[in-house]
Formats: C-alpha cells, structure tokens, sequence
C-alpha cells in the first residue's frame, strides 16, 4: 500500500517493496556461503598462488555478493518514492536510502495510465518476477520510452495514484 506524505503542491507518495522472509532467508544462506568461498579465493591470493581461475573467480564472487546483498537489502527495506508536481515527476528506487532517483519533464510526459494487471498476468512469469520485480502498474510515454512504476502496486491502487497524478500531467 502506499503511504502518501502531503506537502505544499507536491504529490509525495511512498511505495514499500513486498516483504517476502523466506526469500530473504535464502538469499542470506547463499550470501554467507558465496562469501566463505570467496574468503577461501581471496587467502589463496593473498598467500602469493596466484591463478588466473581464482582472480577471475574472485572477482565474479565479488560481483554476486553485492548483487545478492543489494537485492536483500530491497526485499528488506526498499521502496520506491514518487515526487510529482507540475514541473516534473521523479521515480527513486531506495533501500536503506540509498538508491536512485530519475526525474521526469513534466511537459515531455504523456499518457500516463494504469496499467491492467490482467495484461501483466499473461506474460510467462519469470523467476525474478516471482520474487517480486515485475513491470510496474503505472506507465507513461517520455519521448520515444514508455517508463514503468509503481511495481508492487494492486491494479486499484494504480488507478487511485493515476487519478491523483492526471492533473499535473494532463497530456
């Protein structure tokens, strides 16, 4: 659900990731145990054998930790945040916060909708999607992209969102 903070004439609403423990869990097993194997890699470096299997292994365990560990950290405490006013629309993607923000010219956005879930239901749901990252249920045109958000939203709380948003961007 998504909290809506007022302000002057902005529109701040917040929308929390889908908590789901026991992928939070597994992840947590596999990161402790990528991370013992990639302590191992690293002492065999350290100790002066160096092997171009284990550089190369280190390096790609170096990039799956903080992979696994960003995507804990988004099912544990991330959110997106959505400022809208008549100028622009920004989207920020946090966790801990610490994340990203785009911003969005007001007069370049065009129709923004809702999208139905009925249409996201017919894809073939992928594993990632099943763990919670899924096309979001708000969209809008910008130029020649069509940008998504609102990805742990209901179909009924897309609407209320687009409703509340088409009159800063009635184009």
């Amino acid at each position: 659900m998504a909290d809506e903070q007022p302000q002057t004439d902005d529109i701040r609403l917040t929308i929390p990731a889908i908590r789901r423990l026991p992928v939070v869990l597994f992840y947590t097993v596999v990161l402790y145990f990528l991370g013992s194997v990639q302590i191992m890699m690293v002492r065999n470096l350290l100790s002066g054998h160096i092997d171009p299997v284990f550089l190369v292994g280190t390096v790609v365990s170096t990039f799956a930790c903080i992979l696994i560990a960003g995507f804990i950290a988004w099912l544990v405490a991330g959110e997106e945040v959505i400022v809208a006013d008549s100028n622009s629309l920004s989207l920020r993607q946090q966790a801990f916060g610490i994340g990203r923000t785009k911003r969005y010219d007001a007069v370049s956005i065009r129709t923004l909708r809702a999208l139905p879930d009925a249409i996201l239901s017919h894809d073939p749901i992928t594993p990632i999607q099943e763990l919670g990252a899924r096309t979001g249920l708000i969209a809008f045109n910008y130029g020649n992209m069509i940008v998504a958000f609102g990805q742990n939203l209901d179909e009924t709380e897309a609407r209320s969102i687009v409703k509340r948003l088409k009159p800063l961007y009635p184009q």
